[in-house]
């Protein structure tokens, strides 16, 4: 995703069953996974973890250019 500073950061879309997105320390658990196996700088800054599946081009791989659009529409609102 774009970042202001650094040029671009690392985020993630992580698709999991409803009784792991209840889970409170989700993304914690999920660092802590990553850290023995990526670099710092590889590990996302930024999460999102939903239950439904990830949008697809026709060609059936990942639409990434929606999934930054869906996170840049969430950092506006949020801000």
């Amino acid at each position: 995703l774009p970042h202001p500073d650094l040029g671009e950061e690392v985020a993630a879309v992580v698709v999991v069953d409803e009784a792991t997105a209840r889970r409170p320390d989700l993304e914690q658990y999920v660092v802590e996974q990553l850290r023995p196996n990526l670099a710092s700088f590889a590990i996302p800054s930024r999460w999102r973890f939903q239950t439904e599946e990830l949008p697809v081009l026709g060609s059936e791989k990942v639409d990434k250019h929606a999934l930054a659009a869906e996170f840049a529409a969430e950092a506006t609102t949020s801000s």
